[in-house]
């Protein structure tokens, strides 16, 4: 075993195979250290686009992998811009609809280009790794998918850089935001995606039906909409909804599971936002198709096959019923117990000692002097980057 896995704390190397093992591979990793060193191999499918120059250390930064989202990527842009993100790192998997050249127009979007397997990069997951250590540490990085919309109580009156300084204030360097999947009052297939601003369009949600597994390296919650609708022949089907999109990067901090990243000890705090799942709209059912037939999501897309059969049983299916709630703004979710409000004016705090905090610590020191190599990546982006501040002159 290498110097910087005994770093780790000996639980956090088991859960760290067991994690890694949660979504099945093209390729199995033993370690934390081997699946970084197939993000760094992985990184050489990356194409560099567009660089739209330096960053700076405040500089707020949303990474995603995206393909074939025309449709939700103006929207998309418009919420995060109006929540403060800096800069937008792209990974683009060969999209055919105009979203590449849609993106590489935008003056605050880096774009890159991969055109190997979503599946064997780990869906995607090695890719925005790659990008991350080599561009990120040291930011704050907001991880989402062009279907996911952060939400969180008082976002008309504070930006993320408020939000960042108050997790700062409660000694917190990761925001637990679970995904709450939204639909609308009728059938799925008659459910227009929104054009404009999503948060006003009329959305519907779970009110209950959710449960919470507890563990000594983060909780997940499970349940929704899904799970009450779409189920298997051995019975109703787990699907995780936590997620912790918004994280403080080091060199020891990875997402290699989404929905309990690495180091665990961060992800112990109270659940103060949400993403708002806008999946289940009029194009859902071709999307599910197409995913069968590439095969390109977990156990060859089985959760897909399942969505597949379902809409093929019951065509005008609805996920509205008895408890669906109306999403009017942030205290909706609030009032059902899904996220907490937030005390802006809360004073600091210094967070209680956590075990394998000074672990990580040194794991974090060790990564970035002797670690994985992700120079490769930041060469390429540095060198085009300066060229674009050179010809802005």
């Amino acid at each position: 075993m290498s110097v910087i896995e005994r770093l780790i704390p000996p639980e956090w190397r088991e859960q760290i195979r067991r994690d890694i093992y949660r979504t099945p591979l093209s390729r199995a990793y033993a370690s934390m250290s081997d699946y970084l060193s197939d993000a760094a191999r992985t990184a050489r499918e990356l194409e560099l686009i567009s660089a739209r120059g330096p960053l700076s250390r405040p500089a707020v930064i949303l990474v995603a992998v995206v393909r074939n989202e025309i449709q939700r990527l103006p929207g998309f842009l418009s919420h995060y811009r109006g929540l403060g993100v800096d800069r937008f790192m792209f990974i683009d998997n060969d999209s055919s609809d105009g979203s590449r050249e849609l993106l590489a127009g935008e003056c605050d979007v880096d774009l890159w280009y991969a055109r190997g397997s979503y599946f064997a990069a780990h869906k995607g997951c090695l890719w925005i790794e790659a990008v991350v250590q080599a561009i990120g540490r040291g930011h704050w990085i907001l991880r989402a998918d062009a279907d996911e919309f952060l939400v969180y109580d008082g976002m008309d009156r504070h930006d993320l850089k408020d939000l960042i300084a108050l997790l700062a204030r409660r000694g917190e360097r990761r925001l637990s935001a679970p995904m709450v999947d939204v639909y609308g009052r009728g059938q799925i297939r008659e459910t227009p995606f929104p054009v404009g601003d999503l948060l006003r369009a009329e959305w519907w949600f779970d009110a209950a039906g959710y449960e919470v597994e507890e563990s000594p390296y983060g909780r997940l919650l499970t349940g929704g909409p899904r799970t009450r609708v779409f189920t298997a022949p051995e019975g109703p089907i787990k699907y995780y909804l936590q997620k912790y999109p918004l994280s403080l990067y080091d060199a020891a901090t990875s997402d290699f599971w989404v929905h309990r990243p690495y180091p665990y000890h961060w992800n112990r705090i109270p659940t103060l936002g949400a993403l708002l799942h806008a999946k289940f709209t009029s194009d859902f059912p071709g999307r599910v198709d197409q995913a069968v037939i590439e095969k390109q999501h977990s156990a060859q897309s089985k959760f897909y096959r399942i969505y597949q059969a379902h809409l093929r049983r019951y065509p005008d299916l609805s996920f509205f019923g008895p408890g669906s709630r109306r999403y009017c703004g942030p205290q909706s979710l609030i009032d059902a117990g899904i996220m907490e409000a937030i005390d802006w004016s809360a004073p600091r705090r210094p967070r209680p000692k956590a075990p394998g905090a000074m672990r990580h610590r040194l794991h974090s020191a060790a990564r970035a002097l002797i670690g994985t190599n992700f120079r490769f990546v930041r060469r390429l982006w540095r060198r085009a980057a300066t060229k674009r501040q050179v010809a802005a002159g």
